[in-house]
């Protein structure tokens, strides 16, 4: 069963048009190399420079991995020179999926 990571993160002032352009290049990057199944990024409405960035993997460990490689290193490094504080990390299973 995939495994979905939801990693908050809030932005700093004045950088958020550079994250957002970042975070698109670095998923498409991991996205490439066919590592994570998908992802996607939302940004808050009432919190505008508070992001959801979402990735789902084929397993916690999948993601674990590819933690240890020079490339999620490199990824990490870019995106935390707009972050305001550390991100808050979690993983999830889907249960319920409805759309219309």
């Amino acid at each position: 069963m995939s495994v979905v990571e939801v990693a908050r993160v809030q932005i700093k002032d004045g950088q958020l048009e550079a994250f957002l352009d970042d975070v698109e290049k670095g998923l498409k990057a991991m996205l490439a190399e066919g590592v994570p199944k998908g992802a996607r990024v939302l940004r808050g409405v009432e919190s505008p420079n508070t992001c959801l960035v979402i990735i789902t993997w084929d397993s916690v460990e999948a993601h674990e991995s590819y933690q240890g490689s020079a490339e999620f290193q490199n990824f990490r490094a870019v995106l935390g020179a707009h972050l305001a504080a550390a991100p808050d990390v979690a993983h999830y299973e889907s249960h319920v999926a409805l759309e219309s």
